[in-house]
């Protein structure tokens, strides 16, 4: 409960395949706009591939696009088939 008049927000699921940050992409700016437009009325868990040697920089950013954030470290995942 976040809003002042304490209604219950509804809590949204997101998987995103790619870490949305930096935003170089046209694909990473639509979502992370999507989020932040979501953030606004709902509870965002986001889900996504984190590579540890890239995007570690940019994990501060993600408290404006999801209320909690999971990654998922590309290191520890199996090679694709």
């Amino acid at each position: 409960m976040r809003s002042s008049d304490h209604t219950p927000r509804l809590q949204v699921l997101f998987f995103f395949q790619s870490f949305v940050n930096p935003a170089d992409t046209r694909g990473k700016i639509r979502t992370g706009q999507t989020l932040r437009h979501l953030r606004e009325i709902f509870d965002i868990t986001l889900v996504s591939k984190v590579d540890p040697k890239r995007d570690l920089p940019h994990l501060d950013q993600m408290a404006s696009l999801c209320y909690e954030f999971h990654a998922v470290p590309t290191d520890r995942m199996p090679p694709a088939r």
